[in-house]
């Protein structure tokens, strides 16, 4: 589900929009993340109604795929990680809550920056660019990210796609 940082820095880059159903996405997601994270309890909450929109099926995998791979790799194995899946009129919601380290509140101004890696990130890898590429691709397709936490008692990520045909 990784996506290269070339190819969404590309300034030609368009979202290849098809009508895709989101619970397709979201499914595709989980795989790679269980297989990623087999010692995860990656549970998922679905209660959306209306799941079709014109989306890039590849690049919305990608998006939720890093969320869910943020949520496994900073959080601890035996705790959960709930995937929830809501809609409202126009609007279908993808929230991703841990029970991990969270984020410090002076850094959760930075995460969406390119590069920008939390000071609590414990020695984990990673380049800084997960959350660039998922506000990018969510901002693509008209939508937004939003994140809440709490140091140590985990992180909310909450992914906005518009339902539009």
């Amino acid at each position: 589900a990784s996506l290269s940082e070339k190819r969404v820095d590309d300034s030609g880059l368009k979202a290849k929009r098809r009508i895709v159903d989101l619970r397709d996405v979201v499914d595709t997601a989980i795989g790679f993340t269980r297989h990623a994270y087999p010692e995860h309890d990656i549970r998922v909450v679905d209660q959306l109604t209306a799941v079709i929109t014109q989306a890039d099926q590849e690049l919305l995998v990608t998006a939720i795929g890093n969320v869910l791979d943020n949520a496994c790799k900073y959080s601890p194995s035996t705790s959960p990680v709930t995937l929830t899946m809501t809609n409202a009129e126009t609007m279908a919601t993808v929230s991703v809550e841990d029970c991990g380290r969270g984020i410090a509140e002076g850094d959760i101004s930075h995460i969406f920056e390119k590069y920008f890696r939390a000071g609590n990130s414990g020695g984990k890898t990673g380049a800084g660019v997960g959350l660039f590429l998922v506000n990018k691709i969510l901002k693509m397709h008209d939508g937004d990210v939003l994140v809440k936490s709490k140091r140590n008692h985990g992180t909310t990520v909450t992914m906005r796609i518009p339902l539009k045909m």
